[in-house]
């Protein structure tokens, strides 16, 4: 029985504004004319042989189980044996790591005495412990890789101790002067590593450069180089940057780091987590990307203590590319119209827009390419997966962890692209770090707390507060010029409560595949995935989705801190169409303090409910609470139906509601 009458259900869904419709196939791999296109270079390459090293240790049983038992700080090391794919070495083993060395599967780095292993004496391995797909990282290594940037060398590895496994690993080549020959780089060449504090490596007025920039070839403390170029980024006018890069950089460095952060949504750097090189011979500098596991949708919760902060269960892909600290590179970069043009021109590349560059990467980060490069490192992954010692997953959560990622591999292309080329075109003008950089360019650094505060009526105290809030004064009257049409606004927002309307989207396909991408153009959100069980000739769906606020309507004994804050209507939009096809909406549940989660305290025991005009009726879910993704399997869609669901966990919902499967 409804808790609310739906009399005008069907009148609200005809006043619905028509928008433009898009097309996706995320299933069918031969599609080359949908909404975004690959060459069939790129997806031969995500459907490759994934490289794997066998290594196995042989130590003293005792030290075997220490290793994984030691406290985060204690850096002794035990004496090893290595055969590394047949090769016997011998050295020591430690464990290493930061914030993941508290877990139990921990980072190991081996020792070689006596020879080299590919050169090196030192072999890392990644223990992927904040990954539970064991995904990410190996995945943009190899699209920056594939980019033509310069980046380490990485191989999952097979570890066994003693001969017993231990679990997958995913070796990353030591950043050293082998490194540096490997890439052309004499001994002349300058390499810096960031220092991992929260405003250092992003180059503001205030950082201190030896204290922020280690140097780590040639050893020595001269950082006179890394000095003079930190004021050339400070110094250099945001209209002819584009110069400065071109006379500062090595190839297009800057520009695919920024749009390997964008596609990524990689927020943990900009002032941390990467090298600088100069070469000796050009004198240019280069940036190396480090640490991507926090990537691919996995999410900062600044609003809760750490661990939970880096390790949880969030969720995000629609993140804008100013995402992270400000840095005057990023900014600038963006600020200026050729920058722009060029990270916007090798976006659109990636995500297979437009085809003007490389087979290789045509279409790399596309949805199709995407899923077929992620269903490749499953099968490889599955087993280390379930069965290492140390981390274990069941086969449910395994397939949980890796369907998470490849839905941010669909919806991802579509946020970027309904932010950056569409109507609403998302600008760094338009974002709170511009206030950071306006305040950057007067001379005296704002970060986001002094803002905050100088904002504050209680900054009275001091002159110095009085001048915080006379630089912020001015600040804003550049941030919102008087007497002009405020573009800082937030467009879609702006937009949204205009029109007062939900998240709505449509979409349409003939003959293209069985998949069916349903999004909202103003703000790219994904809405509906339709995956249909039989062929078709063509299809038009529109959906909308009414977010951030319980059901409007329920059935009876359900209260709405039992449900996802979020209902969505479904319907065709071609009158004789009937069809069969598993439905996946999604919900948001980005951090602590946004997300729809309501009451809900385990979202596996959420099920969805249709009404179709007539009662409620439960449906039998796979529930993903790492994408935070609904799926009802086998869903017969009639012409002329308009069918509302709502997500709740009632008392009948754990009789219905399964994990996510593949």
């Amino acid at each position: 029985m409804l808790k609310h009458k739906m009399n005008n259900l069907a009148g609200a869904i005809c006043a619905v504004i028509l928008l433009p419709f898009t097309a996706l196939s995320a299933t069918d791999l031969t599609f080359e004319e949908s909404h975004f296109r690959y060459s069939q270079e790129a997806l031969a390459n995500a459907q490759k042989e994934i490289k794997v090293v066998d290594i196995d240790v042989s130590m003293n049983n005792t030290d075997a189980r220490i290793l994984f038992l030691k406290d985060p700080n204690d850096k002794s090391t035990f004496a090893a044996g290595f055969s590394i794919d047949g090769e016997e070495l011998k050295g020591r083993i430690k464990s290493f790591g930061s914030s993941t060395r508290a877990l139990r599967k921990k980072s190991i780095i081996l020792k070689v005495k006596g020879s080299t292993w590919k050169g090196y004496k030192n072999i890392a391995l990644n223990s992927m412990s904040s990954d539970g797909s064991m995904m990410r990282g190996w995945m943009a290594w190899e699209m920056m890789r594939d980019m033509g940037m310069m980046v380490p060398e990485t191989n999952y590895v097979r570890l066994t101790i003693n001969g017993e496994f231990i679990g997958y690993f995913l070796y990353i080549e030591w950043l050293g002067n082998r490194f540096l020959e490997r890439n052309g780089y004499d001994s002349s060449s300058e390499l810096y590593q960031a220092s991992d504090n929260t405003y250092c490596g992003d180059f503001r007025h205030k950082s201190d450069t030896e204290k922020c920039w280690a140097k780590l070839a040639p050893r020595g403390g001269d950082h006179s180089s890394m000095k003079a170029f930190a004021k050339q980024v400070q110094s250099a006018p945001m209209e002819s940057f584009d110069s400065f890069i071109a006379s500062s950089f090595d190839d297009d460095s800057l520009i695919n780091w920024i749009v390997a952060n964008t596609l990524t949504s990689n927020g943990d750097t900009y002032n941390k987590n990467y090298f600088m090189i100069k070469s000796g011979q050009s004198k240019k500098w280069k940036v190396i990307p480090w640490d991507y596991d926090l990537t691919f949708g996995q999410t900062f919760d600044q609003f809760v203590p750490f661990p939970e902060s880096l390790f949880n269960d969030r969720f995000q892909y629609y993140y804008t590319p100013d995402l992270g600290v400000f840095n005057p590179m990023k900014a600038k970069a963006f600020l200026n119209e050729r920058l722009k043009g060029k990270i916007y021109k090798q976006l659109k590349h990636m995500i297979g827009k437009e085809k003007d560059g490389p087979e290789k990467t045509f279409g790399w980060f596309s949805p199709t390419v995407m899923n077929a490069r992620i269903e490749n490192l499953a099968r490889v992954l599955e087993a280390g997966q379930v069965k290492q010692k140390h981390g274990a997953r069941s086969p449910e959560a395994f397939v949980e962890q890796y369907d998470a990622v490849s839905h941010f591999g669909i919806a991802r292309p579509f946020y970027l692209e309904a932010n950056l080329f569409s109507t609403f075109e998302w600008s760094y003008r338009n974002t709170p770090q511009m206030k950071e950089y306006i305040a950057f360019t007067k001379g005296e650094d704002l970060y986001p707390e002094d803002i905050a505060k100088a904002e504050s009526d209680a900054a009275i105290a001091s002159q110095k507060d009085a001048e915080k809030r006379a630089l912020h004064a001015k600040v804003k009257e550049e941030y919102h010029p008087p007497g002009e049409a405020k573009q800082a606004l937030d467009e879609h927002e702006f937009m949204a409560k205009l029109l007062m309307k939900p998240y709505s989207g449509r979409a349409a396909t003939a003959d293209l595949g069985k998949s069916l991408i349903v999004y909202d153009p103003g703000y790219g959100y994904f809405l509906t995935r339709l995956d249909f069980k039989s062929p078709f000739k063509i299809v038009d769906f529109q959906t909308e989705a009414e977010g951030f606020k319980p059901p409007m309507y329920m059935f009876e004994g359900v209260s709405p801190d039992q449900c996802i804050q979020r209902s969505w209507v479904l319907f065709s939009r071609i009158p004789s169409l009937s069809s069969k096809a598993d439905v996946t909406f999604e919900y948001f549940d980005e951090h602590s303090q946004k997300n729809e989660l309501g009451g809900i305290k385990n979202e596996h025991k959420v099920n969805l409910w249709v009404h179709t005009g007539e009662n409620w009726k439960p449906l039998r879910t796979e529930v993903n609470a790492r994408s935070n993704t609904l799926t009802v399997n086998n869903f017969q869609i009639n012409a002329g139906r308009i069918y509302r669901f709502i997500a709740c966990a009632a008392a009948e919902s754990p009789l219905w509601s399964v994990p996510v499967n593949r």
